[in-house]
């Protein structure tokens, strides 16, 4: 099953998306797409400083979903998530060249969960997140986020008639 979505509005604002997924009970999966432009997000004015109101504000934005049923015990999600972002804002004293924040962000996650007997499950996630923002202005800065992740668990579900020996 598909969706497209368009808006228009104030500021020369547009936004798109697109997105499809589709599976059974046992897998599936999930795709869309956006995009957002608008060259008017904040209040600043010829009189307060700035190019009276026309800083904009790009964003394109991509998700993927899905979900592997390998058998009855094991089942694999992954999850992706990527936003690509420019913000453009005023120089406080009234004149403004250019100045923007480009803004890249990837999350992503794959989890395994095995059941290794009736009472007992393993799980374990793989994470991978990235960001990254580089400010042009008069004080320009370049910031970069990296985080790896694996996590595992053992899970053990215990009745009140079990018996740990």
């Amino acid at each position: 099953m598909g969706v497209a979505t368009a808006s228009i509005g104030s500021k020369s604002l547009t936004e798109y998306g697109l997105s499809f997924n589709g599976g059974n009970d046992k897998n599936g999966f999930h795709i869309s797409a956006q995009a957002e432009e608008t060259d008017g997000i904040d209040a600043t004015s010829i009189v307060t400083g700035g190019n009276d109101d026309r800083d904009g504000f790009e964003e394109t934005a991509f998700s993927l979903g899905a979900k592997v049923t390998f058998s009855d015990l094991t089942v694999a999600n992954l999850s992706v998530l990527y936003s690509d972002a420019s913000v453009d804002f005023d120089n406080t004293f009234g004149s403004d060249t250019g100045f923007i924040t480009d803004n890249k962000t990837l999350s992503s996650a794959l989890n395994i969960t095995s059941r290794i007997a009736q009472n007992l499950s393993w799980s374990t996630t793989l994470g991978i997140n990235e960001e990254e923002a580089d400010t042009t202005s008069s004080f320009p800065s370049l910031f970069k986020t990296e985080r790896n992740s694996l996590g595992t668990e053992i899970q053990l579900d215990l009745k009140r008639d079990n018996i740990l020996t």
